[in-house]
C-alpha cells in the first residue's frame, strides 16, 4: 500500500529541511512585504539557508521594528553562521543593552 502525498509535500520531502525553507521563504517575503509577516523569523530562515546579507538586512529590520523574537537573538542557534560577523555582532549589543537598561 502506497501512501498519496500531494506534489508540494513530495517536494519537501525530497528536498529536506533545505527544501521547505526555500518554498517557505517567498511566502515570508510576500508576508513581509505585506506588513504581516516578521523580520525576525524572516531573517531566521535566510540564516538557516546560508543567505547571510539577506539574513542581516532582515535583523536590521527586525531591530527598526522592535520585534520581540529578538529578545532570543543571542540563544537562538538559527544564527550561528551570522555570529562572526561585525553587523551582527553590533545588533546583538544593541539588543543586549537594551534588554540591560532597567524599566522605568
Amino acid at each position: 500500500m502506497t501512501r498519496c502525498q500531494p506534489p508540494r509535500a513530495m517536494g519537501h520531502a525530497a528536498g529536506g529541511l533545505d527544501g521547505m525553507r526555500e518554498s517557505m521563504l517567498p511566502v515570508q517575503k510576500e508576508m513581509f512585504n505585506r506588513g504581516l509577516g516578521s523580520a525576525y523569523d524572516l531573517a531566521a530562515t535566510c540564516a538557516l539557508l546560508g543567505k547571510k546579507k539577506e539574513a542581516l538586512r532582515f535583523l536590521q529590520a527586525a531591530c527598526e521594528k522592535r520585534e520581540t523574537g529578538l529578545l532570543y537573538l543571542s540563544r537562538n542557534p538559527d544564527f550561528n553562521v551570522l555570529h562572526d560577523d561585525w553587523v551582527y555582532k553590533e545588533i546583538a549589543e544593541r539588543v543586549g543593552e537594551k534588554l540591560s537598561r532597567p524599566q522605568p
